[in-house]
């Protein structure tokens, strides 16, 4: 898993850097400070996302994905929410604060053209299996995306959470 604080200097510039080999999320008091919580695109992962790749757009979290789009490649990065991320989402909603951390986020699940064509016009679709022997997912290139997590509104923006299963 390549980290992302190699693939970005230390000066904060960014160089060439493999998004779907998934990246480490640094959880800072600054990041907290200012995450709203149940607002998928300012909450604590997507916030800290931001200062990782300040490249990055339209980012969202909810408990399925993380998703964003990179405009200068004209895609969007599609990775799918790990647990830790899950219950740190739920925790902060709730009005919890988390301690600050670094965590992984693994591969991404899938890989798309940014929007801009016709609508309703999808890619084709296409796999592709990594082979680093870890039993790392595949990747999806092209297709429809995952949709949006249950619990999100239209707009994915406000989360509301309803899962019994993620109580402590």
């Amino acid at each position: 898993m390549v980290s992302a604080s190699v693939a970005h200097s230390l000066e904060g510039s960014s160089t060439v850097t493999n998004y779907s080999h998934g990246f480490s999320v640094e959880v800072t008091e600054e990041v907290i400070a200012v995450a709203v919580p149940r607002n998928s695109g300012h909450c604590v992962i997507s916030e800290a996302i931001k200062r990782l790749f300040p490249e990055a757009t339209s980012i969202s979290t909810d408990l399925q994905t993380i998703r964003f789009s990179v405009p200068e490649e004209r895609k969007r990065y599609i990775y799918f929410t790990p647990g830790w991320a899950q219950r740190l989402l739920v925790d902060f909603d709730k009005g919890v604060a988390p301690k600050p951390c670094v965590r992984k986020v693994g591969r991404s699940c899938q890989i798309m053209k940014m929007r801009g064509g016709k609508k309703g016009v999808t890619q084709p679709r296409r796999v592709t299996r990594p082979n680093d022997g870890n039993g790392a997912p595949p990747t999806v290139h092209g297709g429809k995306a995952p949709p949006r997590a249950a619990l999100s509104d239209r707009t994915a923006k406000r989360r509301e959470f309803g899962l019994r299963s993620l109580e402590r």
